[in-house]
């Protein structure tokens, strides 16, 4: 039973994980003691030389996951609470089974909306401005891990 229950808490750890990324709007401060501010690729519009349709485009894009995204987690939070009532109860496996398979397909579904929204910011920039953002990126992970 512990190594259920520990099983249980693993997974409700790993929904947070999930959602706690934030999709390249917002600047989002990262690390422990040493925290630093994650840059976007709003921030180096002028470096990779972005329309302004192709910043508007980008920001829909964004603004289209995120309100899905927080639909999701508000359907998670209900589920993580029918789940903790499940617990109380002594509910069966099964119906425990159950309610977590809801929430992992929920955790799938986000994750890969995430993949198709970043595969289509990336479809909006021209390769050379592509390879740019890649090289930032890496640059920028580089120093994150200083």
């Amino acid at each position: 039973m512990k190594k259920f229950v520990l099983l249980v808490v693993l997974s409700l750890c790993f929904t947070f994980n999930v959602f706690a990324k934030d999709k390249d709007v917002d600047k989002v401060v990262a690390g422990g003691q040493n925290q630093q501010v994650i840059k976007t690729i709003f921030d180096y519009q002028n470096e990779l030389g972005l329309s302004n349709k192709q910043i508007q485009n980008l920001k829909d894009k964004i603004a289209d996951f995120q309100k899905y995204f927080t639909e999701q987690q508000k359907t998670l939070v209900g589920l993580q609470k029918e789940l903790k009532q499940l617990f109380s109860d002594n509910a069966s496996i099964r119906l425990i089974r159950s309610k977590l398979e809801q929430i992992s397909r929920i955790q799938v579904d986000v994750s890969c909306r995430d993949i198709e929204t970043s595969r289509n910011i990336e479809r909006e920039l021209t390769p050379a401005q592509l390879k740019k953002w890649k090289a930032l990126q890496l640059e920028a992970r580089k120093e994150a891990k200083k």
